[in-house]
């Protein structure tokens, strides 16, 4: 299966650092175009802000813009929530919750619960799929009409630099946004024409027996998860980045170990925590974790790590006993 290499979160990250000005919306940037700069003089617009793609970039944008006066319209063809809601983390998680349940009563045995057997129905797993996300869906839209932001159904694209024909009809606006994210990426690779994309794979009528991801990368600073079992997530620099980076003075800890909850059935399931560190400052420079709550972890030491957080400042700290998260503290 291909992934999409979407880059949601990177737009996301960008117009808010251009949105978050401490003078509120200070308009569009001068263009050298001196024809274009008089006819934005003398030109009433349908919008301030006209913004192509209702993702999390473009959502996050028209939150942003409202909350300066800015008279905003988002234009989408599909369905409000980019892939995020509609077939990538949300119902990806989703997934994932609904698989973990097979070990869940497995495991339940071991604790005194009696044994049982019991089937999952993947057509009964996307109904209920479908329903949340339809009410995400209605979330999203009902924020926008609340903020006073207009929701344009529609396919757009530019007819000049302040106008766009969104299915026939042509709106203007001061200033054009495009956050539409990005295109599924399948590699030049033979059979690559019998694969699919995670759209796809929400659509399918019967579950796969078997299933092999092609893809999967992350940039700097930028969380990310795996939605697996065990779950797997990562932040920052892996080792050979950080060796790459700062050569030779980067040190790794690490712990591999069992968590409480399999103590009682035998499994032998563990996890593993491991931090990227340079070792002239001691700056934690990554953090990697394979094991249940791992997304919930690394999420919080996300904080950390931007702030500039040291090994020493981990070893200060007393961890939450008897907890996964605790052995971050003694590494």
């Amino acid at each position: 299966m291909a992934i999409s290499k979407s880059l949601d979160f990177v737009d996301k990250s960008f117009l808010l650092h251009i949105l978050r000005s401490p003078k509120g919306w200070t308009g569009p940037k001068k263009v050298d175009d001196k024809e274009e700069r008089l006819r934005a003089a003398f030109m009433n617009f349908d919008y301030d802000l006209l913004i192509i793609g209702a993702g999390s970039a473009g959502l996050a944008a028209a939150k942003r813009a409202t909350s300066y006066g800015v008279h905003v319209g988002i234009a989408e063809q599909a369905d409000v929530g980019g892939a995020c809601i509609n077939y990538g983390c949300i119902p990806e998680k989703l997934m994932a919750y609904a698989a973990n349940f097979s070990s869940l009563f497995s495991n339940a045995i071991s604790y005194g619960w009696s044994e049982f057997h019991s089937s999952f129905d993947w057509s009964k797993f996307i109904a209920a799929k479908d329903q949340k996300v339809e009410q995400i869906h209605q979330l999203h839209i009902k924020y926008l009409k609340e903020s006073g932001v207009d929701f344009i159904r529609g396919r757009a694209s530019f007819v000049d630099a302040h106008t766009l024909d969104i299915d026939g009809k042509q709106i203007t606006a001061d200033t054009i946004l495009i956050a539409v994210g990005a295109q599924p990426f399948k590699p030049n690779i033979p059979g690559i024409e019998h694969t699919i994309t995670p759209k796809e794979l929400f659509q399918m009528k019967t579950l796969p027996k078997h299933i092999a991801i092609i893809g999967g990368d992350y940039y700097e600073l930028v969380p990310i998860s795996v939605s697996c079992i065990p779950e797997a997530a990562t932040v920052g620099l892996t080792e050979a980045q950080a060796l790459e980076k700062f050569g030779k003075s980067v040190q790794c800890y690490r712990e591999k170990f069992q968590p409480l909850f399999y103590s009682l059935n035998g499994q032998d399931e563990k996890t593993l925590i491991k931090l990227v560190v340079e070792g002239k400052s001691e700056r934690v420079l990554g953090a990697h974790m394979v094991g249940e709550s791992a997304s919930e972890i690394i999420q919080s030491i996300a904080v950390a790590i931007k702030l500039g957080a040291t090994k020493n400042d981990f070893d200060n700290n007393i961890g939450i006993h008897p907890s996964s998260a605790e052995e971050i503290f003694s590494l």
